[in-house]
């Protein structure tokens, strides 16, 4: 029975051509769903483009449907004694096609997914009633091959198991059952980045960069204890939707269970020397900036219909100008470049490209504060004023430039570039904050690695300024590391939501990094700004280019 005859015997009027669309879509997603595979929206949308954003937030509606279906039967089930209490009898929906391997201990309720070298299955733990995911490893090769892989996934599992880290799926054992065997997993219910972008779009710089910061911290704390990834790719970053929060999985699976040893991972987001065999710490770099460069464009940074022409394409690199590029900050796109070198040796270290990352991220958070303010705020006049002492011991202010923006960059996604003052290792210098308003202060320092200082108030009590005055700062003599800093200011007519002290604490906990932490802090710095109304509050931005005396 069609739509429109369903409609009428309710006395609904005829569907309209986009209601039929995505009637048709919810089947698709329906169908593809049973059949364990992901949903690519452009695809399914392309001769209705006109209903692709109508398609996305059916889809988004339809997921938390799931979710919420999901958490209803988790927590739903009767206990053990019930129906012999009642005395009746009870229908059985059990499904005979789902394998059940650990009968008592593990209840499989449904496929999540499948690939190459693996299904992934969502199940109950009897015993702790909490989900787990069981994914089956599909062994290749002969049974030397087999013995070998299985010998080196052991050994990983082991060390996985071990490391308590908040970006990487837990792994809590590696069982056999009916001549297979089962990584019992850690379950997380926002499935993967690579679906989330298919069904959604890409995602925002600020999102994207945040979620492969995290799980590039993960990938170095495996890297000290030995390990590599060698198929990182956004499959392989789940999505908690609950925490917001980006996991790592499927450590060395597909060159272990790959029956070509020479050549595993997957060719979209392999570096070019893997194709050879010679993965390596640069390779996992490589992964994770095209990882990061899918997530934010929506796109593989190389694509080509066989193997040997995508090599060709790699070798090549990105052209010198990538309008897929124009929503991304220029820094950022830098940073992207590097981790997509073609030679190994050019791209820089894991550490170093984390730790530029988590700097880029955290100074880039500090300069959409400036994005947010409005030209009807042109009353409240902020600056900060910055310094150099002289031989003299007078203190002299330093003028500020503007830097060259590189390409044209789309301005409602990028942020503005703030001033820039240059400072050298060994100067002393004086920094100041005048408003043309009475008010509140908080007075931020973001380093070159994304480290969060508070430079005012120095206490727990809400700082202040008195208008038209100059408020000191801090007096302080450049030292090591140089790189570029990020000074901002943030007015407002009356105290933030959350004091400023406060936010350096409720950030994240003590286990993490600074610069971790940092993310968390800026983020919650954001949204405490927001609340109060757009005329209430004022904030200023300023790049520290600080240089050692060899620059």
């Amino acid at each position: 029975m069609s739509i429109n005859a369903d409609l009428a015997r309710w006395n609904e009027p005829p569907a309209t051509v986009e209601e039929e669309v995505l009637a048709d879509l919810v089947d698709a997603l329906l169908a593809q769903q049973r059949r364990g595979e992901a949903l690519n929206l452009v695809e399914l949308l392309q001769r209705h483009p006109e209903c692709v954003r109508a398609g996305q937030d059916l889809l988004t509606v339809v997921d938390c449907l799931h979710q919420f279906a999901a958490s209803v039967l988790e927590y739903s089930e009767l206990p053990e004694d019930q129906t012999s209490r009642q005395g009746t009898a009870t229908t059985s929906w059990e499904d005979p096609a789902l394998p059940q391997p650990f009968p008592g201990e593990y209840h499989v309720q449904q496929l999540l997914g499948e690939g190459g070298f693996s299904k992934v299955w969502l199940a109950q733990d009897c015993h702790l009633a909490i989900p787990v995911a069981l994914k089956t490893l599909l062994l290749q090769g002969d049974a030397q091959r087999q013995r070998t892989a299985l010998a080196a996934l052991q050994n990983e599992a082991r060390v996985l198991a071990r490391l308590d880290h908040p970006h990487i799926v837990r792994v809590f054992a590696l069982r056999p059952a009916n001549n297979d065997y089962y990584l019992i997993l850690q379950y997380v219910a926002g499935g993967s980045l690579d679906q989330r972008v298919r069904r959604s779009g890409p995602l925002t710089w600020e999102q994207g960069a945040r979620y492969v910061a995290d799980v590039g911290e993960a990938l170095l704390a495996v890297h000290r204890q030995g390990l590599l990834h060698r198929d990182i790719k956004p499959a392989n970053i789940l999505w908690d939707p609950l925490k917001d929060e980006a996991l790592l999985t499927d450590f060395g699976l597909a060159a272990r269970l790959s029956d070509d040893p020479t050549s595993a991972g997957t060719p979209l987001f392999m570096a070019l020397e893997a194709f050879h065999g010679q993965g390596g710490a640069p390779a996992d770099v490589y992964g994770l900036a095209a990882t990061l460069f899918f997530l934010l464009t929506g796109q593989p940074p190389f694509a080509a219909p066989s193997r040997r022409a995508l090599q060709q394409k790699i070798a090549q690199g990105l052209p010198a100008s990538d309008p897929r590029c124009a929503s991304l900050p220029e820094a950022l796109e830098r940073l992207l470049r590097a981790g997509l070198a073609v030679q190994p040796e050019d791209r820089p270290p894991l550490e170093v490209f984390l730790a530029t990352l988590r700097g880029l991220l955290n100074q880039l958070l500090a300069d959409t504060l400036m994005s947010r303010t409005t030209s009807g705020r042109a009353a409240i006049t902020l600056r900060l004023l910055v310094s150099r002492q002289e031989a003299t011991q007078r203190f002299v202010p330093v003028a500020t430039t503007h830097p060259q923006q590189g390409q044209t960059r789309d301005m409602k996604k990028v942020p503005p570039t703030p001033e820039r003052v240059v400072l050298r290792t060994g100067e002393r210098v004086r920094i100041e904050v005048l408003s043309s308003h009475a008010g509140y202060l908080s007075v931020f320092n973001v380093g070159p690695t994304g480290n969060l200082h508070l430079l005012y108030p120095d206490s727990g009590t809400p700082g202040t300024i008195e208008a038209a005055r100059p408020l000191p700062i801090v007096d302080v003599e450049m030292t090591p590391p140089a790189g570029h800093e990020r000074l901002f200011a943030l007015w407002s007519e009356r105290p933030l939501p959350v004091e400023p002290d406060r936010l350096l604490q409720l950030a994240a906990p003590a286990t993490q990094s600074r610069e971790y932490r940092a993310t968390r802090s800026l983020e919650q710095l954001q949204d405490s700004v927001l609340q109060l109304a757009p005329e209430h509050w004022q904030a200023v931005v300023l790049e520290l280019d600080h240089q050692n005396n060899l620059q």
